[in-house]
This record gives C-alpha cells, sequence and structure tokens, in this order.
C-alpha cells in the first residue's frame, strides 16, 4: 500500500468518525431540547447535525462514485465543506444569543 492509497483510507475513516460522533451528539442535544424546549439546544442540534453531515458525505465518497461517478463524487465531496463552515456560524449564533 502507497502513501496515496494510505491517506484515502486514513480521511474515510476519520471521515466516518466525525459523522458517527457528531450523530451521536447530535441526538443528544437532541434529547436535551425536548427536555428543555430551549432555542439554543436546537441551534446545537442542527450545527451536530451539519458536522455529520459532512462526516457522512466525505466518508461515502466511494459509493458516490459507483454511483454517480467520479465528477459527481468530487462536487458533493468538496462541496460538503459548506455544511462545517456552516455548522461553525450555528455555533457561533447559539453562543452568542441569549
Amino acid at each position: 500500500m502507497d502513501l496515496v492509497q494510505l491517506a484515502f483510507l486514513l480521511e474515510k475513516w476519520v471521515s466516518l468518525g466525525i459523522g458517527l460522533v457528531a450523530l451521536a451528539l447530535a441526538i443528544l442535544s437532541f434529547i436535551a431540547w425536548r427536555r428543555e424546549r430551549s432555542r439554543r439546544m436546537a441551534v446545537v442540534t442542527i450545527g451536530y447535525g451539519l458536522f455529520a453531515l459532512f462526516g457522512f458525505l466525505v466518508a461515502g465518497e466511494p459509493w458516490i462514485t459507483r454511483l454517480g461517478g467520479y465528477a459527481a463524487a468530487d462536487v458533493i465531496e468538496h462541496g460538503a465543506s459548506v455544511f462545517v463552515l456552516a455548522g461553525l456560524v450555528v455555533f457561533f449564533f447559539a453562543l452568542s444569543r441569549d
């Protein structure tokens, strides 16, 4: 296995881990929102959901390639960084609003 293949596998496994951890945190935040009905917890749940979506899209790139081709996979994988930006903005609003 060369370094490029190793880097590809590392990216996919780490992205899957990001997706799973963010999904677990989104579920816990959703449970907290249902208990407290706090608007801030709803915003945090959305933020974690965006991070989970990013992780699953990047980890799923090999399957996206099989379904839609390399061009579609590249657009989706590189465009998924918008979800990280949106997640950070959502967390900023959750922390700065009263």
